[in-house]
């Protein structure tokens, strides 16, 4: 996963969901995390875009990148 996947990521969960956008590639990644297990699709009915939100794993995920940098910068200081 690469730097941009993991910060979407990390801001769907931090904001609880996100609507697909027009933006070909945040759409993209959004549909890997999907794939990934990492986010939820809700699609409502008289909806135009798709809503993603954070699973378990996706939550879960991201706290543990979170205590990894905390470590990085930790002992980098």
């Amino acid at each position: 996963m690469d730097n941009e996947t993991m910060s979407l990521l990390q801001t769907v969960c931090a904001a609880g969901g996100a609507r697909a956008g027009f933006n070909g590639d945040a759409n993209a990644r959004l549909e890997q995390l999907v794939r990934e297990g990492l986010l939820d699709v809700a699609s409502p009915l008289n909806a135009h875009r798709s809503f993603y939100r954070p699973t378990k794993k996706g939550v879960t995920m991201v706290k543990t990148l979170q205590v990894a940098e905390a470590a990085r910068v930790q002992t980098a200081g």
